[in-house]
């Protein structure tokens, strides 16, 4: 008997381990590279910084050119002309989550409480081998 539960109890451990290496594997799979992610990291922060400063044509730049041929820059500035200097700043512990093409940049405080979210999520397309956003977001308001 005590034979049976030794084998049972490695079969258990090594059933585990490999679903614990294939989630991670599956988690590494839908993270963005370190480059891609300090890309993502460094355009949101210029594009937050020119909004800040009101420097619309700058920031506009950095959406995608599918954002761009479905709004003009006066509808862009229109847009975001009351962002605020607070206004979903880049906090140190921010997530990016995606692909190789594809990303969600989420600028606040990652750690979640609870389970819960409050602000926005970028969505972020790799176009020309260049992060650009798609103003598409969603809205967190737990």
């Amino acid at each position: 008997m005590r034979i049976y539960r030794t084998r049972v109890l490695i079969v258990v451990a090594g059933v585990f381990i490999l679903l614990l290496g294939g989630c991670l594997g599956f988690t590494l799979w839908l993270s963005p590279s370190r480059t891609d992610r300090a890309a993502i990291e460094g355009r949101y922060k210029v594009w937050h910084s020119a909004l800040n400063e009101k420097r619309f044509s700058a920031a506009y730049l950095i959406m995608s050119p599918d954002y761009q041929a479905r709004h003009s820059m006066e509808q862009f500035a229109e847009t975001f002309k009351l962002w605020g200097e607070d206004m979903w700043a880049l906090h140190p512990k921010f997530s990016v989550r995606g692909d190789a093409n594809r990303a969600y940049l989420y600028p606040l405080d990652s750690r979640w409480t609870a389970g819960f979210r409050y602000g926005a999520e970028f969505e972020w397309v790799k176009t020309q081998g260049e992060w650009c956003l798609t103003g598409e977001l969603t809205l967190f308001t737990d």
